[in-house]
């Protein structure tokens, strides 16, 4: 018998890596694509326009994946299942939003560091400090806050991660995902008072930040009731 486990528990471990090959297969086809139709909007339209939009898009999904990673956890807490230490869709997800924030974050530059300094220095320096605009310099910086903390973030999101800083450590680390969120959509809503966006994203965007904001308290009531019954799984990882 304990042979027999163990062949199965190898087994499974093995379909697990084999899993989160396809995934990262599929994620990175995925942003591929995603790139390649950017790139050839730009080269068709050849001014901002194009830039402007792939920013736009990469921005708001960004959040959106950043928004999706805050929900899994206690979406399976309502569905009764248990909620572990890190879950490989959790990973990936984040992983994806990282990757699309470095994008907006690079288009963002292309857009707007074309004043005429005599370096990308000083064009750097007047994005952040000295722009006419008191609420496009803080949007700006507080952009760069997060855009650093959801790199740090995806960096954590791999297994070797996970095990070379120990559990308790990455998920200490992991929990930053919150201030991340605040970062972001405060940096979304400054640039809402700058440029002009329809009401539609807007609306859009509050409605996701309700759902997972009822969600997350929602789940901490249901851990919480778990806990009190004793119900409350050991930390682990998804397997």
């Amino acid at each position: 018998m304990p042979g027999k486990m163990v062949t199965e528990s190898a087994s499974h471990r093995g379909s697990r890596r084999a899993s989160r090959r396809m995934m990262h297969v599929l994620l990175d086809v995925g942003i591929v694509l995603v790139l390649w139709v950017g790139l050839a909007v730009v080269l068709k339209w050849r001014d901002h326009r194009a830039v402007v939009a792939v920013t736009d898009v990469t921005g708001y999904a960004s959040l959106g994946l950043i928004l999706l990673t805050l929900a899994i956890g206690p979406w399976r807490l309502l569905r009764g299942k248990p909620n572990p230490l890190s879950s490989d869709l959790t990973r990936d997800v984040g992983i994806a939003a990282g990757v699309t924030g470095v994008v907006h974050v690079v288009c963002s530059f292309w857009v707007h560091l074309t004043t005429a300094y005599p370096s990308l220095a000083h064009r750097v320096v007047h994005y952040f400090y000295f722009t006419g605009d008191r609420k496009f310099g803080l949007a700006n910086v507080i952009g760069a806050i997060a855009v650093v903390n959801l790199v740090f973030l995806t960096a954590i999101s791999s297994d070797w991660a996970l095990q070379g800083l120990g559990r308790r450590r990455w998920k200490q680390l992991q929990r930053t995902n919150y201030a991340l969120v605040v970062l972001v959509l405060v940096h979304t809503a400054l640039f809402w008072s700058i440029l002009a966006r329809t009401r539609r994203i807007e609306i859009l965007t509050v409605v996701a930040v309700g759902v997972v904001l009822v969600l997350q308290v929602r789940g901490i009531a249901v851990y919480r009731s778990r806990r009190a019954a004793g119900q409350v799984e050991p930390e682990h990882l998804e397997q």
